[in-house]
């Protein structure tokens, strides 16, 4: 609708599939909501961050002709092989010294270890051609796994809090103020399409999900947000000369103008989430109790044998 060509709207539709896990992480920290939804919007944030990596694979194909096809097919059974590969070890040997780790009550030591796997692992995904981002949170998952990840939150935060404060910092160097007015009505479109796109598509999900409908609500308004992987996407797309130049600082100010928003709408998710409720007709009502309550009995239902 833009007048873009068909390579530029693929990218850009790749840009705002991804929300920010940063962002979010930050924001649920601030403003504590519930188990559910926390647990329900990061495993979706987890699904996005692999598909990325897709996104990245499939689109660096589509940019270097059709010579690189089965490249896609190789990066996805590289993804899988290397998925498998640290799920394994990892339980048995990364979750196993955490937990020796821990018992020496040696806060030093537990906080060297951890930022030391959390930079062993992006290294390592990065010589493999994967996001940094992919390797951290591996890292961080194993960690989780141990069975210590709330004793060690307590001890990295510090330095977590160091290295979200360098993040925003970036981003924030990022943004050209000049190219930003040249560009306004593109990035006033991108944020409307990213904050209602992402609530009704994940709100959508979710509430296929059998998670109610307050619920679905709730984690569609806490992923109205583009994150990291987006600069990742974008800039992929201007190195191969897919896109013009232009496209990266307007991303950059979509995502910091959903930033300052996503603690907002999270705040408010819970009010917001009533008042669709409650506005919704009477039959709508009915049947979304009903299908959610359906899914869940099938999920709690005991495996019954065949023969």
């Amino acid at each position: 609708l833009l007048g873009w060509s068909f390579r530029e709207a693929l990218f850009t539709g790749a840009m705002i599939t991804t929300s920010s896990t940063t962002i979010i992480a930050k924001t649920f920290e601030e403003r504590p909501v519930d188990p559910t939804l926390r647990h329900q919007v990061m495993g979706v944030l987890v699904v996005e961050d692999l598909v990325a990596v897709l996104f990245l694979a499939g689109l660096g194909t589509l940019t270097s002709g059709d010579a690189a096809a089965p490249s896609l097919v190789v990066t996805v059974l590289r993804l899988l092989t290397l998925l498998f590969v640290w799920v394994t070890i990892g339980l048995v040997v990364i979750t196993r010294a955490i937990r020796r780790i821990v018992k020496m009550v040696r806060a030093e030591t537990i906080v060297i270890t951890s930022i030391g796997l959390c930079f062993a692992f992006a290294l390592l995904a990065q010589a493999l051609g994967y996001s940094v981002a992919l390797g951290a949170f591996i890292a961080g998952s194993l960690i989780a796994e141990s069975g210590k990840g709330k004793q060690v939150a307590e001890l990295v935060a510090p330095v977590r809090d160091v290295f979200a404060a360098v993040f925003f910092v970036a981003i924030g160097m990022l943004i050209d103020p000049a190219l930003v007015a040249q560009h306004w009505g593109i990035v006033l479109v991108l944020t409307a399409v990213v904050i209602l796109g992402k609530f009704v598509s994940v709100g959508m999900g979710a509430f296929l999900a059998g998670r109610g409908t307050r619920n679905a609500i709730r984690t569609g308004l806490s992923m109205a947000q583009i994150g990291e992987f987006s600069f990742i996407i974008v800039a992929l797309g201007v190195a191969t000369g897919a896109v013009r130049a232009f496209l990266f600082p307007v991303a950059v100010a979509v995502s910091a103008i959903t930033t300052l928003s996503t603690p907002w709408l999270i705040g408010s998710s819970e009010r917001i989430a009533a008042w669709i409720d409650r506005k919704l007709p009477g039959p709508l009502q009915t049947y979304a109790t009903l299908y959610a309550t359906w899914l869940d009995e099938l999920r709690r239902a005991p495996a019954r044998r065949t023969r």
